[in-house]
């Protein structure tokens, strides 16, 4: 019973894990669509060529716009927060960072892009952005490995033990 008990407790922990694992890529990105971020959703709808952007934001829109076309077509496919507290004797930031991943199709383009948008909040009251491209395959290795492990540890947990083989004195 214990030995049992034992062999399952591997395939129980891994399903607990990788349900764990998939669960923190896959919730963020359910979280940031349900309450999207305003400033971030600003520079799509300018990149799409529906709205103007501030005067400090625009230089950001208009180099992409003026390289790649307007976007035709983004999807969100992931998004990243970090927090990060500097504790100076003089002085202390607190840096919050958002970024926001889309597959994009743009005008000028024959093939969709990973459109990476980040936004950078210093102290409440500076924001930064940035605008990266990045390799669409990627995407397939963030979602595709814990979704393998989770696959086999379900397949693991469910596989029926087998049964151990008593041996027989000749005889008995």
């Amino acid at each position: 019973m214990f030995l049992m008990l034992r062999s399952r407790a591997l395939p129980i922990v891994l399903l607990v894990f990788s349900s764990l694992w998939m669960a923190a890529t896959v919730l963020p990105l359910f979280y940031s669509l349900l309450f999207p971020n305003h400033d971030i959703q600003r520079i799509v709808r300018a990149l799409e060529g529906r709205e103007t952007l501030p005067e400090s934001w625009a230089p950001l829109a208009e180099q992409i716009v003026n390289q790649a076309g307007h976007l035709r077509r983004a999807i969100q496919v992931s998004v990243y927060w970090q927090v990060e507290a500097n504790y100076n004797i003089k002085k202390s930031h607190k840096t919050r960072k958002t970024q926001i991943s889309y597959l994009a199709w743009f005008e000028r383009r024959t093939k969709p892009a990973l459109l990476i948008i980040t936004r950078r909040e210093v102290d409440g009251s500076e924001l930064y952005f940035d605008i990266d491209e990045g390799e669409p395959l990627s995407l397939i290795r963030f979602y595709l490995l814990p979704l393998l492990v989770l696959a086999f540890s379900v397949y693991w947990f469910r596989r029926k033990p087998s049964l151990p083989h008593e041996e027989h004195a000749p005889g008995t």
